[in-house]
């Protein structure tokens, strides 16, 4: 993951952890 800056992760990350939050209420 050292190849991608925070800036592309951060709303990665991000997006992915919304996602979770609906597929697993």
């Amino acid at each position: 993951m050292s190849s991608f800056s925070g800036d592309e992760t951060a709303p990665f990350f991000g997006f992915l952890g919304a996602a979770a939050a609906l597929v697993f209420s």
